[in-house]
């Protein structure tokens, strides 16, 4: 079911196609499932699942170490589940109105999770810095907001071909890394405050 969700928008997904590649009768499926919606949806979850595995403990390592250290296991998990991964590619784009207002549940709460552990990620990262004095929790969201923007930058641009993402890893780290160092080092010489 995750290959055909996977591979084809909600309504062009057979199931069918499902049921002969699983040696299943269509009646099997439904008897658990109940109807290719709640399928769906339960594949869409089971994929989530997958890939949400929440990173380690990174505490002690470097800035950048710590980053792409959480950014190499989820691409990791990407490229241990690929099928899962172009099916929430996919169902990210899903219009269908049979699935969407669920979907968009699933997938919020999707959103969530890795919100609360990229913060927690941004934490450990930020821990290893020496920072001015500053309210820590605004140096925490200006660098999870900098840092989202710059990885959505990538994730847009790699949306329609996900697989070309994880080819070009190392050049956008590299990428990201001239970004972060902006934001780490400063861009200006010197700051005149106006009063």
């Amino acid at each position: 079911g995750i290959r055909e969700f996977a591979n084809k928008p909600y309504a062009d997904a057979s199931t069918d196609t499902i049921t002969a590649n699983c040696a299943i009768s269509k009646g099997l499926l439904f008897h658990y499932f109940g109807s290719k919606r709640e399928f769906y949806l339960y594949c869409l979850s089971k994929s989530l699942e997958r890939l949400m595995t929440k990173t380690a403990d990174l505490s002690g390592a470097g800035f950048y170490d710590t980053l792409f250290s959480a950014m190499d296991n989820k691409f990791r998990l990407c490229m241990e589940y690929p099928d899962e991964m172009h099916l929430i590619n996919m169902s990210s784009r899903e219009g269908a109105a049979e699935v969407f207002v669920e979907k968009s549940n699933v997938l919020k709460a999707y959103v969530q999770f890795a919100h609360m552990d990229s913060m927690r990620i941004m934490q450990g990262a930020i821990s290893a810095l020496s920072l001015r004095a500053l309210p820590e929790s605004l140096v925490l969201e200006g660098f999870s907001l900098y840092f989202n923007a710059i990885l959505n930058k990538y994730l847009s641009a790699y949306q329609e071909n996900p697989d070309e993402f994880f080819k070009c890893i190392e050049s956008i780290k590299t990428e990201m890394r001239e970004y972060l160092d902006l934001i780490l080092y400063g861009v200006c010489k010197e700051v005149h405050h106006e009063e």
